[in-house]
């Protein structure tokens, strides 16, 4: 691994080397370009959000039927709506397609289900965008349908209705908004137009597109990072509106927590019920505070659980490209299990599995190598459908023989990939100091990413922990700092390592601690 220490020169932004540097780090060199990122741009409204406005109001005697995505970032724009309408009482219920059997979006089979729950309007959200065939479809059988989506926009193959996005009527410029903050943004607009003001709503609303935005990685800055921003503080301050959120953060039990820990903490276990059962059970949970909470763990647990054997499965060689069948592999972690491997190896990643014949796939890549136009180069004459972008993608086949053109095309390629990890050497006061001017600028995510620093020299007091974990101490810039590595022990008394301050309480003391990410 090849260690840049990146300290790239800029305007002098805040009075302040730390933040200068880490916004910097960033790209982001002069007070004009951190205006862009800083300002806030929420609330907004959509071109035509009137339109919208007057569907509402001549619903209030018809069936709505919300079709939504099994992702979090579905679950959460599913959730939004439906508390939305309730509120308005409307008469409402929703649909999510089951990932193995409906795929991604609407169908025809969903379609046909909202017939059958006697709907008279489908709103999608967080999809429907590229479902022209379906949504005429719909409107053949006397339905009105709404699409609300985010994804990008093919302007010769528009849906027959009316549509909410923000590639496609959004008066500001947009870096990026998701699903569930597509919905509220339409939510917020009919609500300000009839001069509602409900706090408790509002900030439900606000909570679930807080999640949907950490969950689909968008970047962490204007109108996300404010609401993202407060949703973090809330959580910290035990201060949740949504009865059945409030219920899951309670059991996780986060104290002082921020996006990148609830990206792995929280959005799993909204994500594993779509990817093993029925997203559902989520929905059901933010709209009716229903007490599942605890089967919402045993899945994310089961999850892991497969997703670990599925790994112990792998037998990995020294192609340049990983592509790996795994035959009776639940097909919704295909992702994590290509994620974690991709990880491991630092190749491009895919995995396969078997579904009643047909070949489904799910890829990861590294750095910036684009592995769709790798699929789209090496596919055979005859696949059944692919899609995604260059550093994530799905994928399916009709049969073994054409997934096996697939592979041999892939084995051709020859490519190797030497990862550079980008660092900050530490050169700031103490830890405490470092983490409290650090948070100012919270919440990193995309756009805005928290750098590792860099330190080497010698270092004292050394203690292993349970045979496996290392503490340390080592004086930096004349202050006594402690550090831990976890699962490894360390033998030598002078390293090389990069690391990030983190804040935690120890035998009810606060203390503030540079956790070892990566030695050298």
């Amino acid at each position: 691994m090849k260690i840049n220490l990146k300290l790239e020169k800029g305007e002098n932004i805040f009075n302040d080397d730390l933040l200068n540097h880490v916004l910097w780090f960033n790209n982001i060199k002069t007070s004009s370009d951190y205006q862009k990122i800083a300002k806030i741009d929420f609330p907004f409204f959509f071109k035509g959000y009137e339109l919208f406005n007057a569907k509402i109001d001549s619903f209030k005697n018809k069936k709505v039927i919300i079709i939504g995505d099994y992702d979090a970032d579905g679950v959460c724009a599913t959730s939004i709506m439906i508390i939305f309408l309730r509120y308005l009482n409307i008469d409402c219920d929703y649909i999510i397609g089951d990932r193995n059997t409906d795929g991604y979006g609407i169908n025809t089979n969903l379609i046909d289900e909202a017939i059958k729950k006697n709907a008279d309007v489908i709103i999608t959200v967080d999809n429907g965008i590229k479902s022209k065939k379906e949504v005429d479809y719909a409107i053949s059988l006397g339905l009105d349908v709404i699409v609300t989506d985010h994804h990008e926009v093919d302007l010769d193959n528009l849906p027959n209705c009316l549509i909410f996005n923000p590639h496609y009527n959004q008066d500001l410029i947009n870096e990026g908004i998701c699903g569930a903050f597509t919905a509220l943004v339409l939510c917020y607009g009919y609500l300000k137009s009839k001069d509602i003001s409900d706090k408790s709503l509002m900030y439900e609303l606000y909570e679930l597109a807080a999640i949907a935005t950490i969950a689909d990685v968008m970047p962490l800055y204007n109108f996300n990072s404010k609401l993202v921003k407060n949703f973090i503080s809330r959580i910290n301050k035990k201060d949740i509106y949504n009865e059945g959120l409030n219920k899951l953060l309670n059991k996780l039990k986060l104290n002082d927590t921020n996006a990148i820990e609830l990206s792995y903490k929280l959005i799993p276990l909204i994500n594993a019920p779509g990817r093993l059962s029925k997203a559902s059970i989520v929905v059901d949970l933010f709209i009716n505070g229903n007490n599942n909470v605890q089967k919402i763990f045993e899945i994310n647990e089961e999850r892991r659980k497969i997703t670990k054997e599925a790994i112990d499965k792998v037998v990995l060689d020294d192609s340049s490209i990983n592509v790996i069948y795994i035959e009776d592999l639940n097909e919704g972690i295909l992702g994590i299990v290509a994620g974690n491997i991709t990880d491991k190896t630092k190749k491009p990643t895919f995995v396969f599995t078997n579904n009643n014949g047909i070949i489904k796939g799910s890829a990861r890549s590294v750095g910036d190598f684009d592995i769709l136009e790798l699929t789209t180069n090496s596919l055979p004459k005859t696949y059944l459908s692919y899609g995604g972008h260059k550093q994530a993608l799905g994928l399916s086949f009709n049969n073994i023989d054409e997934f096996n053109i697939f592979r041999t095309n892939l084995s051709k390629i020859d490519y190797h990939y030497e990862p550079t990890i980008n660092l900050l050497e530490y050169r700031y006061s103490s830890f405490k100091d470092t983490y409290n001017k650090l948070t100012t600028l919270e919440p990193f995510g995309p756009g805005l990413v928290r750098p590792l620093f860099y330190l080497e020299g010698f270092i004292h007091e050394k203690v292993v922990i349970q045979n496996k974990h290392t503490t340390f101490k080592m004086k930096v810039n004349n202050f006594d700092e402690s550090f831990i590595v976890f699962n490894k022990i360390i033998n030598s008394d002078y390293i090389r390592f990069s690391f990030d301050v983190k804040r935690e309480v120890y035998r009810n003391t606060l203390e503030y601690k540079g956790f070892v990410n990566e030695i050298f």
